[in-house]
């Protein structure tokens, strides 16, 4: 706008002329070709203040920021909220903008002042831990697991994999889809690479007849809840997953405090809160689950694309190669042997293979569709952290080194792309060490046998 700074160039030509300096706007106004805003302008400069339409604009990203670092709220709702006119986090609690959530995300407003900030010390998650171990069945394995198994010095909630001596169904993923089977025998499955990823271990359109026969949900849930520890959920539970808000339990001279206390500590909001992730994996996913639980998010993207590079499938449950019916076909007219019961398409085992997912939760190969490719899943490996990571030739990686947030921009965005060099990830030397991973806090490698997760 030409005007508008023809208009800044006289007031500033004014002020330079000036014998005196110009403390406040109601001075500047006196002088000639200073109007009120200008003079406005000059106060808001002189207070430290930002003034305009730019001012507003940032206010509205901060405000909307705020509200997305809230559980539960993206940036749909945040914007919405922010249009309707909430400025902080506190104009949430009001009826106006309270209408505008649902009922999950009301938790997370109610709660994020504590489950935002991440804690320092590692106390927190040990108490969390040895509290759900002692309010439990002892037939469940506790493990502490995510940022804690990476030696991270913050973290904004606490991760636990819970198993169970009868948990051993293995469910698999679904077929893949018709256009990666058409031109070749390998799988490269799909691998999200932005936007919302995957959440392990989360079922979706579960039964009530399901929900009532899982473990995590009736032996660990409730107990928990009725022992104080639960505050809200988050998210819907499923039968292998639980995400929430807990209270963290105060222990003196080797007790826990009275589940009364605890009680009245929760329904008048007192106390500190965390948030809580449970999952519950079959044994035989042991190390599929660990590995997929403790990388950060660029770790566990890296992986996958490292199998699919490797036509294999790795998810919570295990690393996976897909073979279709002409393959299994071939195989039984030159095998020598008695086939396996996994080797035939057909044989029962083999169609719980490819169908199941456990609790009897219905897989979408259990739908009958003609153009559906025909085969079956082989688990390659579950239970050792170790051979996944040899299968998929990343080579040892430590839990405490499984933090690729630290690679360069580059990198990172080639990992995205799925063309990132695969051979950084096998440890060979110090260059190589030194190039991917962090060089602070290094310590040494893992040893053989050593697991990492709390006992």
């Amino acid at each position: 706008n030409a005007y508008k700074v023809r208009s800044f160039q006289v007031a500033i030509a004014a002020i330079l002329e000036h014998d005196k300096p110009i403390k406040s706007g109601q001075e500047a106004i006196k002088l000639r070709g200073i109007g009120l805003g200008i003079a406005n302008r000059i106060d808001f400069f002189l207070q430290g203040k930002e003034y305009g339409l730019e001012h507003q604009a940032k206010q509205r990203l901060l405000a909307i920021e705020t509200f997305e670092k809230i559980p539960g709220i993206g940036q749909r709702t945040a914007t919405n909220l922010v249009n309707e006119g909430a400025v902080s986090v506190s104009d949430l609690n009001l009826p106006k903008y309270a209408a505008l959530l649902k009922p999950t995300q009301k938790v997370g407003v109610l709660y994020g002042e504590h489950i935002t900030k991440p804690f320092p010390v590692q106390k927190p998650r040990k108490l969390q831990c040895s509290f759900i171990r002692d309010h439990i069945s002892c037939n469940f394995e506790v493990h502490l697991t995510g940022a804690y198994r990476r030696e991270s010095t913050e973290l904004p909630e606490v991760t636990i994999l819970l198993h169970h001596h009868l948990q051993i169904h293995v469910p698999t993923p679904s077929p893949p889809s018709p256009s990666t089977t058409a031109t070749t025998t390998k799988v490269h499955a799909k691998v999200r690479t932005r936007g919302k990823q995957h959440v392990p271990f989360l079922q979706v359109n579960t039964s009530a007849a399901q929900r009532r026969a899982s473990p995590l949900l009736q032996d660990v849930i409730r107990p928990l809840e009725a022992a104080g520890l639960l505050a809200a959920p988050l998210a819907p539970a499923g039968p292998r997953k639980w995400r929430g808000v807990a209270l963290l339990p105060l222990r003196a001279h080797s007790a826990w405090q009275e589940v009364g206390d605890r009680m009245r500590d929760l329904r008048a909001g007192r106390g500190k809160y965390i948030r809580l992730n449970l999952s519950l994996a079959p044994l035989k996913s042991r190390g599929a689950a660990q590995i997929i639980l403790t990388g950060d998010e660029e770790f566990v993207r890296i992986a996958r694309l490292a199998a699919a590079r490797l036509g294999m499938h790795l998810d919570e449950y295990g690393l996976w190669r897909w073979h279709t019916s002409e393959e299994a076909a071939l195989e039984s007219q030159t095998s020598t042997s008695t086939p396996t019961p996994t080797s035939s398409p057909s044989s029962p085992s083999t169609s719980s293979l490819s169908s199941g997912s456990g609790f009897g939760l219905p897989s979408s190969s259990s739908t009958t569709d003609t153009t559906a490719p025909t085969g079956y899943w082989e688990l390659v490996e579950g239970e050792s952290e170790d051979r996944i990571l040899d299968e998929l030739e990343l080579g040892p990686i430590a839990p405490h080194r499984r933090n690729f947030r630290f690679l360069t921009s580059k990198k990172r965005a080639s990992a995205r792309a799925g063309t990132f060099d695969f051979s950084l990830a096998i440890l060979t030397g110090k260059e190589t060490e030194d190039d991917f991973f962090p060089k602070v806090g290094r310590p040494s490698p893992m040893r053989e046998g050593e697991s990492g997760a709390d006992g």
